[in-house]
């Protein structure tokens, strides 16, 4: 992310997730809870949770 744009704020997430027509009451709770607040955080620590989520569901 550009230097001053960053807002601690998941506004780029949530305008992805509504974009494409999926659940945010779903995602949004869970990317928290994998210790994705905002959308830096959301980057930084989300991977590993969500290929662990993805392999255990295929």
């Amino acid at each position: 992310m550009k230097s001053g744009r960053f807002n601690h704020s998941n506004k780029l997430a949530t305008e992805f997730i509504q974009s494409h027509e999926l659940d945010s009451d779903v995602i949004l709770p869970w990317l928290a809870e994998q210790g994705g607040y905002c959308d830096c955080e959301i980057l930084a620590n989300v991977e590993e949770s969500w290929e662990d989520d993805i392999s255990d569901a295929t």
